[in-house]
């Protein structure tokens, strides 16, 4: 039997919830974007169209910087501007988890068309060794590490 002193009651301490209301988004503060990643490579004179369909950013099936850049340029001039990135297949990409478990096509990297020769070297570093089925870890260093650090966004996709 319980005594007074024991009765679970007074220990609970009583609490309330305050609903927070809602704050409004000042005007200006943020954009909508809308991208299509992935397409197949457009031709600038595609740009306008596309740009009249709402799209902001597009991502480009490649890693041709070449073509890449001229079609940035061209997006960077229409008005309101666009933006062009690269978003090249990651099919071959490996890796290796614990106890030897092959991961394929683990994720996918956006690349800034106008990297300078170093990023383009460090992207071509990391390309070449994540197709070395890698350990998770050396995975992390060798593409994931460096690419991060020149600017490129990674963003998930794992096939088994």
């Amino acid at each position: 039997m319980l005594r007074d002193d024991d009765a679970p009651r007074p220990l609970i301490v009583r609490k309330s919830l305050r609903e927070k209301q809602p704050e409004p988004i000042r005007e200006g503060q943020f954009q909508i974007f809308q991208g299509l990643l992935k397409t197949p490579v457009v031709k600038a004179e595609d740009l306008p169209s596309l740009q009249k369909r709402g799209l902001d950013l597009l991502g480009n099936k490649s890693d041709d910087f070449s073509v890449g850049e001229a079609l940035q340029q061209a997006a960077r001039s229409l008005q309101p501007r666009m933006e062009v990135i690269l978003c090249p297949e990651a099919y071959p990409d490996r890796s290796r988890r614990f106890g030897g478990t092959q991961l394929h096509h683990i994720a996918n990297i956006t690349l800034d068309p106008s990297w300078n020769d170093k990023q383009i070297a460090i992207w071509q570093a990391a390309d070449a060794a994540e197709k070395d089925g890698l350990a998770w870890r050396d995975y992390q260093s060798r593409v994931i590490q460096p690419l991060r650090q020149s600017g490129g966004l990674f963003y998930p996709e794992q096939d088994c």
